[in-house]
């Protein structure tokens, strides 16, 4: 794809000089040398311009002007002066203008400016053409879904916190990510916070300079530098230890960090996601959450309702999923029975849209006809009774026997029930004492 330079500048020499320097650079360019001139060709013209340097010292009027012309029609603006003062850059700013260069100019320099421009452009057309498919990932038929899926579209272009909840396995990185593509920012970075070890929990978020510690033999940025211009997602947001969350509060108040071993701070750029499958309100009251931090982090809450309190979606999900294991594994073409759908319906899913995946991925590759049954599903679940379908104690009982009957199917290895339930360890633990699960 071609792009396309402006160059607003009545100093002739050096425009052909700029225009060279980025015709070498593969860049096509043209040039006005006035504010009319200019007028003129943003009126006649149909070129698309990425950018346009500007110089502000017009022979007939302040090139300022045509800034906002410009920022209509999507072209970033390079700002050029032989006569840069603090107060012509912040109106120059104010107005709309990417940057701001006093005379004589780096060459180079300036054009790797310009390349970054295009580059950030680029990204940015293809985070849009990606965006009809965003919400597309987020399957379901329930009211639910349709409500998230609106508050994903409202919430995206906004720069504020996003708190998800919902228990594990229900999507809540899934619906991070949708709202990151819809936002047009550019990189997304996932930091599971019950994943990292409390002492490594500082340097890994902010990062270290040169000698911080024992082993630190250069320095490194941590997970909110990598995510500048873009979006910090943290997973698991409960288990951050109380001294992070200080740090984390002062971060989301200034936008400036310091790395370990530093007292200098660091300008970052980023959007803020976080999820939780527990409490929060609990937590704060129970002083193991801040409640300022926990007010800064949920500006806006998404819940993603559990599987079962969704049923009109299981169905949905289940043959997609199917779908995609026959094409991931290269498998025959594979349907449900009617009453396997019933079946996948009857049933509470504890470790919820991940645990269906899991469980639709193994009875297809366990499958031996072309028709996937119940009996396929029953070595690893039990058939709520129908007469206490409604009951919440029979719900936990059904979930108890379907979380044993994994354990003993998998030899009482905990990692891998977890794995086939859809739910953390630490969950899984925490449920085997709840129901006194044992061996």
């Amino acid at each position: 794809m071609e792009h396309r330079i402006l160059i607003i500048e009545d100093n002739t020499t050096f425009a052909n000089l700029l225009k060279e320097a980025l015709m070498m650079e593969g860049f096509s360019v043209d040039i006005a040398g006035s504010l009319a001139g200019s007028k003129k060709l943003l009126r006649n013209t149909r070129a698309l311009w990425d950018v346009a340097i500007l110089d502000l010292r017009l022979p007939d009027g302040n090139g300022a002007e045509l800034i906002p012309l410009l920022r209509q029609i999507g072209v970033d603006v390079l700002v050029l002066t032989a006569h840069g003062g603090v107060e012509e850059a912040v109106k120059c700013t104010k107005l709309g203008a990417y940057n701001f260069f006093t005379k004589p100019i780096e060459m180079e320099q300036f054009v790797v400016e310009i390349r970054r421009i295009v580059e950030k452009r680029q990204l940015e057309a293809r985070l849009k053409e990606v965006t009809p498919g965003a919400l597309d990932k987020l399957l379901g038929n329930s009211q639910a879904i349709a409500r998230i899926k609106e508050l994903i579209k409202k919430v995206a272009p906004k720069k504020v916190s996003v708190l998800i909840t919902g228990e594990s396995g229900t999507g809540k990185e899934l619906v991070a990510r949708a709202i990151h593509e819809l936002s047009g920012r550019s990189n997304f970075v996932a930091v599971n916070c019950g994943a990292i070890p409390e002492t490594l929990f500082e340097s890994e978020l902010f990062g270290y300079e040169k000698g911080a510690f024992t082993g630190a033999s250069s320095s490194k940025p941590g997970k909110i530098e990598l995510a500048d211009g873009g979006t910090l997602f943290l997973d698991e947001i409960s288990e951050l230890p109380p001294s992070l969350q200080v740090k984390l509060l002062r971060f989301l108040e200034t936008s400036e960090l310091e790395r370990l071993g530093s007292t200098k701070p660091v300008k970052v750029d980023v959007r803020v996601i976080t999820a939780t499958n527990r409490d929060l309100t609990e937590l704060v009251k129970e002083g193991k959450f801040r409640e300022d931090l926990y007010f800064r982090l949920k500006v806006l809450e998404i819940n993603i309702p559990p599987l079962r309190e969704r049923k009109e979606d299981i169905s949905l999900l289940a043959v997609y999923f199917l779908k995609k294991a026959v094409e991931e594994f290269g498998l025959r073409p594979l349907e449900f029975s009617d009453e396997a759908l019933s079946f996948l319906t009857s049933q509470p899913w504890p470790g919820n849209v991940r645990e269906l995946k899991n469980t639709i991925y193994s009875a297809a590759i366990r499958t031996t006809g072309s028709t996937i049954t119940p009996e396929v599903f029953t070595e690893g679940i039990d058939e709520p009774n129908k007469e206490n379908a409604e009951s919440p104690l029979r719900l936990e009982e059904v979930e108890k026997r379907h979380i044993k009957n994994v354990l003993e199917n998998v030899g009482w290895n905990v990692k891998r029930a977890a794995e086939l339930l859809g739910i953390s360890r630490s969950t899984l633990y925490a449920k085997m004492k709840k129901w006194e699960i044992e061996k």
